[in-house]
Parts: structure tokens; sequence; C-alpha cells
């Protein structure tokens, strides 16, 4: 195996580690959800599985990043399709950034703010939340999709 197939088989890991586990977390999450005897114990199953979930999806995304800068070092060519196309795959990379944090940083703490206080603040929350979260999702795997067409370009 040469350095760029181990590198490209790590980036691949990390990118199965950050977009499956977001998949299994939004599938988890009616479950979690339904484990709590009321709304505030549901409320703490979730922010401990959402806490746990962060410690390795934000290690995974520090990984991808890691070892997609070591790939593009060997890249002798970066105009033309290659450019073009990396580019965009870089938009959707920092989109899915920008949704995570969103939906970690700002959106989540907001619900666990107005839980109690303002029920109904907190379910605008939630549903910001969901949005973030999903369209982060989405935009991970535009940018897996973009990868693919790397190497095809």
């Amino acid at each position: 195996m040469t350095t760029e197939e181990v590198l490209l088989a790590m980036h691949l890991l990390g990118i199965s580690v950050w977009i499956g586990g977001q998949i299994v977390l939004a599938f988890l999450m009616p479950t979690l959800r339904a484990a709590g005897h009321d709304e505030a114990d549901s409320r703490r199953i979730i922010t401990a599985a959402a806490q746990r979930f962060q410690l390795i999806s934000w290690a995974a995304l520090v990984f991808i990043l890691f070892t997609g800068i070591a790939l593009m070092l060997d890249i002798d060519d970066m105009g033309g399709d290659w450019g073009r196309i990396f580019g965009e795959k870089l938009t959707f990379v920092v989109l899915s950034i920008g949704m995570a944090v969103a939906h970690s940083q700002w959106a989540g703490p907001k619900i666990r703010k107005y839980a109690e206080s303002d029920p109904e603040q907190a379910t605008k929350f939630k549903k910001i939340n969901g949005a973030l979260a999903g369209i982060g999702l989405g935009c991970a795997i535009m940018a897996l999709v973009w990868g693919i067409r790397l190497f095809f370009a």
C-alpha cells in the first residue's frame, strides 16, 4: 500500500464516523426521547447521548481535516476541473461544519435554557436544531460525493 492509499483509507474512516454517526444518532432520537420517564428525563438522556457523540464526532472531523490536507500535498495540479470541484467540495465542508457548530453550540444550549422557563421557545429551537442538523448532514454527504468526483477528476 502506498502512503496515499493509507491516507485515503484513514480519511474515509473519519468520514464514515462523521456522517454515519449523525445518521445513527438521528435514527436513535425517537428512542432516546421515549426512554425518559418525563420530558426533563428525556432531555437529560438526549443531552448525555449528544455530548458523548460530540466527543467522537469532533475528533473524527479533526482527523478528516488533517488527512484531507495530507492528501492534498500529493496533488500536482490543483487547477482546471480538479480545482473547481475541490472548491465546491470545500464549500460543502465549511457549510457542514458551520451547521454542526450552530447545532451544538447555539441551538442546543437554547433548548436547554428555555426547556423549563419557556417551553414554546424551546420547541422553536428544537425545530431550528433539527433543521441545522439535517442541513449539516446533507452538506456532509454532498462533500463526500464531491470527494468521489475529485478522485475521478
